[in-house]
């Protein structure tokens, strides 16, 4: 019997309970690690968020394919457009507009990189030649590597005929290249650890979204359930709980190496519980309480947002995290529902 705050793992249309409330988990993770000390693991949200999206693009090709027996990618690309770039495009402006009067000259690449989606390569390039960012578009890396997986997986995904089975190996084998890829350059390119290298360039972080696609395509495979009802157990959650805590201690050459290996099964096996299990249905009812869902649908803005709040709060009330975190949250309403959701339902009416 599927309880209120679960689905079947098969794809079919509607609300997906609790992934509002992970998506809360890792905005959370992300904004504790930027605004309040980076000792927090930021980077697991980002994670995270990578899985998130690979899981649910996924699951909404294969529905669309279930549903019409096709892919429209004029209407994919027409719906990413959308929901991402009105604010990408609005932030820009006013990033640049009000840093144009302190700054002596702009340098239009921080925006363009927001605009284009190259900020996962120009973050490392700055570094590797030692400039500083001018205004706050770093962030935009890890959307950079979503907006790749968003622009060239529609074209695979039609390319193996939406089979979930050849999706699944597909996605296997981008997770094993990538992590050869990764421990080829930490073990024979040490001097990348140093850096945002290896962190931020997509095809070292390909792989975290490639666990998203993975445990979509599992859902639809009889042999893929199976595998994915070992996550509904209490020995499967000490396992990945004890993933993770080997990825905090280990020293950080194998780090590098063997970290998104181990988060990304752990993340797989903890979604597949949670979404779809038994055992954890009480997480599931946090996931899905209404602050913390409603914190998983601004979570986009927030993310966007979050940076140039903290920065103008620190200018003027140093040390106040707490008064960061709250601006941010009420400026990412404000952008949630005054942009992103017109635009989302104007692109909705919009046929192609």
């Amino acid at each position: 019997m599927i309880k209120p705050y679960q689905i079947e793992m098969p794809a079919k249309s509607g609300h997906i309970p609790s992934l509002d409330g992970l998506r809360a988990i890792s905005i959370t993770l992300v904004l504790f690690d930027h605004l309040i000390s980076p000792k927090f693991p930021g980077g697991y949200g980002v994670f995270l968020f990578f899985v998130i999206s690979g899981y649910l693009i996924t699951r909404l090709l294969f529905q669309e394919l279930n549903t019409n027996k096709s892919i429209s990618l004029a209407n994919f690309y027409k719906r990413r457009v959308f929901r991402l770039y009105p604010i990408i495009i609005i932030y820009a402006i006013l990033i640049v507009i009000t840093s144009s009067i302190p700054l002596k000259s702009i340098n239009y690449y921080e925006p363009l990189s927001a605009l284009f989606y190259f900020a996962n390569y120009l973050c490392p390039h700055y570094q590797i030649i030692g400039i500083e960012y001018q205004m706050p578009f770093k962030m935009f890396w890890s959307l950079s590597v979503e907006e790749h997986f968003y622009f060239v997986f529609p074209i695979l995904f039609i390319i193996l005929r939406g089979t979930p089975k050849r999706i699944a190996i597909f996605s296997i084998f981008v997770i094993i290249i990538v992590f050869a890829l990764r421990a080829y350059y930490v073990l024979y390119m040490p001097s990348v650890l140093q850096g945002l290298y290896i962190y931020m360039r997509t095809e070292f972080r390909a792989d975290s979204i490639a666990y998203g696609v993975l445990l979509a395509s599992l859902c639809e495979l009889r042999w893929g359930r199976k595998i994915l009802s070992f996550g509904d157990s209490w020995l499967t959650a000490t396992i990945c709980s004890f993933f993770i805590l080997i990825i905090a201690i280990i020293p950080n050459l194998f780090q590098e190496i063997f970290r998104d290996v181990l988060m990304g099964a752990s993340i797989v096996m903890g979604m597949s519980a949670i979404l779809f299990g038994n055992k954890f249905y009480l997480v599931a009812i946090l996931l899905n309480f209404k602050p913390v869902s409603w914190i998983g649908k601004i979570s986009y803005s927030l993310y966007i947002w979050h940076l140039p709040i903290h920065l103008l709060v620190q200018k003027f009330i140093p040390n106040y995290w707490f008064i960061s975190i709250v601006g941010s949250v009420a400026i990412a309403a404000v952008s949630y529902y005054f942009i992103e959701l017109p635009f989302i339902r104007l692109g909705r009416r919009i046929r192609l």
